[in-house]
C-alpha cells in the first residue's frame, strides 16, 4: 500500500478531508493546534512538527536548548522522536521510519508520537522562556516541606 492510501485511510478513520500533498508534504492537523508533517525521503517517512521559536536573545537561547536537550537525551532512549532546530531558528520534532511496510496503524502510533512530543515540549519551552524572562519565575513546582 503506497504512502498517500495509507494517509488517505488515516484522515477517512478519523474523519478529516484527504490529505493533500503540497510540495511533498502532507499536513495532518490534530485539534486545530499540532501540524504533524508526514513525507517520504529515499525509503524513509519522516514526521516533523513544529514546537516554537526559540528565544532571540542569546543567553536565553542557550539556556533553554541545553535543559531541553537533556530531555530530549533521555527521551531517545525509549523514543523515537528528536528535537531540531529549523532553518527559521523553530524548535521542532521529528522521527523517521521505513517506508516500506507502512500501515495505517503505524501512522497512528507515529502521530500520537508526535502529537504526545509536540505537546510535551510545547509546554516545557513556554515554561522554560517565561521563567527566563521573569525574575522570580521558577521553572517547576516549589515543594515546601514542613
Amino acid at each position: 500500500m503506497s504512502l498517500d492510501s495509507v494517509l488517505q485511510a488515516f484522515a477517512n478513520h478519523h474523519g478529516m478531508d484527504p490529505l493533500e500533498a503540497e510540495e511533498g508534504r502532507y499536513r495532518i492537523v490534530i485539534d486545530d493546534i499540532f501540524v504533524v508533517e508526514c513525507f517520504p525521503v529515499s525509503g524513509q517517512v519522516y514526521f516533523y512538527g513544529e514546537i516554537g521559536l526559540l528565544p532571540s536573545k542569546i543567553d536565553v537561547r542557550e539556556s533553554v536548548l541545553k535543559q531541553m536537550l537533556k530531555k530530549n537525551l533521555g527521551l531517545m532512549m525509549s523514543q523515537r522522536s528528536s528535537l531540531c532546530v529549523s532553518q527559521e531558528d523553530k524548535l521542532a520534532v521529528s522521527f523517521r521510519c521505513p517506508l516500506q511496510g507502512v500501515t495505517q496503524q503505524s501512522v497512528e502510533g507515529a502521530v500520537a508520537e508526535m502529537v504526545n512530543h509536540l505537546e510535551y515540549f510545547s509546554d516545557m519551552l513556554a515554561v522554560l522562556t517565561s521563567s527566563q524572562n521573569s525574575f522570580a519565575s521558577p521553572a517547576l513546582p516549589t515543594m515546601i516541606m514542613p
